[in-house]
């Protein structure tokens, strides 16, 4: 049996049938999908578990404001008793490295 946990968020907005999300109401959820063992993480050849998760998306900065669908960004969440997996898609023009940081 699949098992949902709830997590809400102002960060995100309502989803829209296309789980997709409108940018401009806040107090979205997002249902995360259980899993019972621990999940390989590899951005490369994504575990098959992710597949489970059902996607939302949104295109809008972190208060709701200037969508631009060039950068649209998918999450997925997993769950089990230890973890919670969130998975992030981004679409971006420049990455930002900062010299001191670990790059592990």
């Amino acid at each position: 049996m699949m098992k949902a946990l709830l997590l809400y968020s102002l960060a995100f907005v309502l989803m829209t049938p296309s789980n997709s999300i409108s940018d401009s109401v806040p107090g979205a959820e997002i249902a995360a999908f259980h899993v019972h063992h621990f999940v390989r993480l590899d951005a490369a050849q994504p575990a098959p578990e992710w597949e489970f998760a059902h996607p939302i998306t949104f295109s809008a900065d972190w208060q709701g404001k200037n969508s631009d669908p060039q950068h649209q960004t998918e999450v997925r969440i997993l769950w089990s008793a230890e973890t919670l997996y969130l998975r992030f898609v981004c679409r971006y023009k420049s990455i930002s490295v900062f010299s001191d940081s670990d790059p592990s």
